[in-house]
């Protein structure tokens, strides 16, 4: 069956229906705070520190809660306290739809039972990089930094599929961004998020509301964001003597060229959606724009109506 979160499996075989799982999931997103906010509901931070932290772990590839240590705004037995409460308080979907009459419990072992038999084969933990695949290394940082800095920046959680090999010219069916790395590895970092995605991403990063014709903000947040993980993967190549510098970050739409090499593609499955992240080991031009840069300039003008 490839892939699912819960919800979905059982969407899929027909056990709930859409409205009822949509209706559960805004409830478990109201009810499941976040570290931070369970902190400061006990009374050890407050909004200011809050954000501070956030901001810090734009930059460090670290826990919210060990930086909160670090930064001296809790001890360990207040994290330690506030992990607890966090845990205490967490509903999980099988039981949010429980809760609401939509799934008995009984149907609920059941069917967690069979769900967990389901995903065993693609839930590893690792991170697979095929063999012969030229810095390894630099593929599996990518892989696990886009996965935290989308639950970490974004409060995205997912669960990354096998990857592919990718061909060698990409589709880009929706917002796209490439960063060109250059140093001790030449390639580039492709992250493409679907348009309801990259609001959601954009909302996280302005930290407010965004609405689709805010086409100019939305894409300046997601070039920001994969900043930041280029920015971070930069940092923990270079703790293993690898330097990279990172070019700006380019929008593209429509189909991103390989530079005639092929790379590969990860797919981060989302509850709602899927993010897709490539990595190609392919150095940029002179210029530091490969063939077709001017066309997805011109794409993306045409498509979110900047003149």
């Amino acid at each position: 069956m490839g892939i699912k979160f819960f919800g979905q499996y059982l969407l899929e075989k027909g056990i709930i229906t859409r409205d009822q799982l949509l209706e559960a999931m805004e409830f478990q997103r109201s009810h499941n705070l976040r570290l931070g906010e369970h902190a400061r509901r006990l009374g050890y931070l407050n909004e200011e520190q809050i954000q501070q932290i956030h901001a810090a772990q734009r930059h460090q590839d670290l826990p919210f809660g060990e930086l909160a240590v670090r930064l001296g705004f809790l001890t360990p037995k207040q994290l330690e306290e506030v992990i607890a409460a966090q845990r205490a308080h967490h509903l999980y979907i099988g039981e949010v739809l429980v809760q609401k009459g939509f799934l008995s419990r009984e149907a609920l072992e059941r069917e967690l039972e069979a769900f967990h038999a389901d995903q065993a084969p693609y839930r590893t933990g690792r991170v697979e990089v095929p063999p012969g695949i030229p810095h390894p290394e630099a593929v599996e940082a990518a892989v696990d930094l886009t996965g935290k800095l989308l639950q970490r920046v974004a409060g995205i959680q997912t669960v990354v599929g096998p990857c592919r090999v990718a061909p060698r010219q990409v589709p880009v069916p929706e917002d796209g961004i490439r960063v060109n790395l250059n140093g001790s590895l030449d390639g580039t970092y492709l992250l493409v998020l679907s348009r309801a995605m990259s609001l959601q991403v954009a909302g996280a990063m302005l930290q407010r509301s965004v609405g689709p014709e805010e086409s100019e903000y939305v894409l300046d947040a997601v070039k920001e964001f994969a900043n930041i993980v280029v920015g971070n993967l930069a940092a923990k190549l270079a703790l293993r003597g690898q330097n990279v510098t990172p070019a700006p970050p380019v929008y593209l739409s429509g189909v991103h060229p390989a530079h005639g090499v092929d790379g590969l593609i990860y797919p981060f499955h989302a509850a709602e959606d899927t993010v897709e992240m490539g990595f190609f080991w392919v150095p940029a031009t002179a210029s530091g724009s490969p063939a077709g840069g001017a066309s997805e300039s011109r794409g993306h003008k045409e498509r979110h109506g900047i003149q």
